[in-house]
Protein backbone atom coordinates (compact mmCIF):
# COMPACT_ATOMS: atom_id res chain seq x y z
CA UNK A 1 0.00 0.00 0.00
CA UNK A 2 2.83 2.39 0.84
CA UNK A 3 4.33 1.86 -2.61
CA UNK A 4 0.97 2.48 -4.30
CA UNK A 5 0.44 5.68 -2.32
CA UNK A 6 3.91 6.96 -3.27
CA UNK A 7 3.47 6.05 -6.93
CA UNK A 8 0.08 7.76 -7.13
CA UNK A 9 1.37 10.84 -5.32
CA UNK A 10 4.40 11.22 -7.58
CA UNK A 11 2.39 10.68 -10.75
CA UNK A 12 0.04 13.49 -9.68
CA UNK A 13 3.08 15.82 -9.64
CA UNK A 14 1.66 18.14 -6.99
CA UNK A 15 5.09 19.30 -5.91
CA UNK A 16 4.10 18.75 -2.28
CA UNK A 17 5.83 16.20 -0.09
CA UNK A 18 3.91 13.03 0.72
CA UNK A 19 3.59 12.55 4.45
CA UNK A 20 2.61 9.08 5.67
CA UNK A 21 1.42 8.26 9.16
CA UNK A 22 0.65 4.89 10.66
CA UNK A 23 -1.70 4.70 13.63
CA UNK A 24 -1.30 1.64 15.85
CA UNK A 25 -2.84 0.64 19.20
CA UNK A 26 0.17 -0.68 21.11
CA UNK A 27 3.98 -0.55 21.09
CA UNK A 28 3.87 -4.24 20.12
CA UNK A 29 1.77 -3.42 17.06
CA UNK A 30 4.25 -0.64 16.20
CA UNK A 31 7.10 -3.17 16.42
CA UNK A 32 5.26 -5.60 14.11
CA UNK A 33 4.62 -2.81 11.61
CA UNK A 34 8.28 -1.83 11.69
CA UNK A 35 9.31 -5.44 11.09
CA UNK A 36 6.79 -5.83 8.23
CA UNK A 37 7.80 -2.63 6.44
CA UNK A 38 11.50 -2.41 7.23
CA UNK A 39 12.59 -6.01 7.40
CA UNK A 40 15.18 -7.22 9.88
CA UNK A 41 18.34 -9.22 10.30
CA UNK A 42 19.73 -11.05 13.31
CA UNK A 43 23.25 -9.90 14.18
CA UNK A 44 25.06 -11.14 17.27
CA UNK A 45 21.76 -12.52 18.59
CA UNK A 46 19.93 -9.20 18.21
CA UNK A 47 17.04 -8.53 15.86
CA UNK A 48 17.96 -5.32 14.00
CA UNK A 49 15.83 -3.47 11.43
CA UNK A 50 17.21 -3.15 7.90
CA UNK A 51 15.63 0.24 7.38
CA UNK A 52 14.17 3.04 9.51
CA UNK A 53 10.47 3.82 9.21
CA UNK A 54 10.88 7.58 9.48
CA UNK A 55 14.29 8.20 7.91
CA UNK A 56 14.15 5.65 5.08
CA UNK A 57 10.44 5.27 4.41
CA UNK A 58 9.12 8.63 5.61
CA UNK A 59 6.45 7.06 7.83
CA UNK A 60 5.57 8.53 11.22
CA UNK A 61 4.10 6.09 13.73
CA UNK A 62 1.50 7.19 16.26
CA UNK A 63 0.56 4.81 19.07
CA UNK A 64 -3.01 5.56 20.12
CA UNK A 65 -4.34 3.21 22.81
CA UNK A 66 -8.03 2.25 22.86
CA UNK A 67 -8.85 4.20 26.02
CA UNK A 68 -10.60 7.34 27.22
CA UNK A 69 -7.95 9.57 25.59
CA UNK A 70 -8.26 7.89 22.19
CA UNK A 71 -9.89 10.86 20.48
CA UNK A 72 -7.05 13.18 21.58
CA UNK A 73 -4.42 10.79 20.21
CA UNK A 74 -6.27 10.30 16.94
CA UNK A 75 -6.73 14.05 16.53
CA UNK A 76 -2.95 14.48 16.88
CA UNK A 77 -2.28 11.66 14.42
CA UNK A 78 -4.62 13.12 11.79
CA UNK A 79 -3.73 16.78 12.36
CA UNK A 80 -3.07 18.34 8.97
CA UNK A 81 -3.90 15.16 7.04
CA UNK A 82 -5.73 15.49 3.74
CA UNK A 83 -6.45 11.78 3.35
CA UNK A 84 -6.75 8.80 5.69
CA UNK A 85 -6.42 5.25 4.42
CA UNK A 86 -7.81 2.78 6.94
CA UNK A 87 -6.34 -0.68 6.49
CA UNK A 88 -7.78 -2.56 9.43
CA UNK A 89 -11.12 -3.50 10.90
CA UNK A 90 -9.71 -2.02 14.11
CA UNK A 91 -10.51 1.36 12.60
CA UNK A 92 -14.14 0.50 11.84
CA UNK A 93 -15.25 2.75 14.68
CA UNK A 94 -14.83 5.94 12.66
CA UNK A 95 -18.33 7.20 11.96
CA UNK A 96 -19.27 10.11 9.70
CA UNK A 97 -20.58 13.26 11.27
CA UNK A 98 -24.35 13.78 11.04
CA UNK A 99 -23.84 16.25 8.20
CA UNK A 100 -21.86 13.66 6.24
CA UNK A 101 -18.97 16.10 5.80
CA UNK A 102 -15.26 15.48 5.32
CA UNK A 103 -13.10 13.20 7.46
CA UNK A 104 -11.90 16.20 9.47
CA UNK A 105 -15.43 16.39 10.90
CA UNK A 106 -15.69 12.65 11.53
CA UNK A 107 -16.71 11.56 14.96
CA UNK A 108 -14.41 9.13 16.73
CA UNK A 109 -16.19 6.60 18.90
CA UNK A 110 -14.03 4.52 21.28
CA UNK A 111 -13.95 0.91 20.12
CA UNK A 112 -15.75 -0.50 23.18
CA UNK A 113 -18.60 2.01 22.82
CA UNK A 114 -18.80 1.35 19.07
CA UNK A 115 -19.12 -2.40 19.57
CA UNK A 116 -21.65 -2.02 22.39
CA UNK A 117 -23.78 0.25 20.18
CA UNK A 118 -23.50 -2.14 17.25
CA UNK A 119 -24.56 -5.06 19.46
CA UNK A 120 -27.59 -3.10 20.72
CA UNK A 121 -28.62 -2.31 17.13
CA UNK A 122 -28.13 -5.92 16.08
CA UNK A 123 -30.19 -7.21 19.02
CA UNK A 124 -32.92 -4.65 18.38
CA UNK A 125 -33.14 -5.75 14.74
CA UNK A 126 -33.63 -9.40 15.67
CA UNK A 127 -35.87 -9.10 18.77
Amino acid sequence: VVGQLRETWHSAATGAELQLRAVVRTPEEAARLKLDLCGAVIRDGLLLPLRDLRDDLGIEVYTVPDDADESVGLAAAFDGADVAVLLSAAHADFTPSPEGSAAADAQVVPRAAFHARALRKYNAAYD
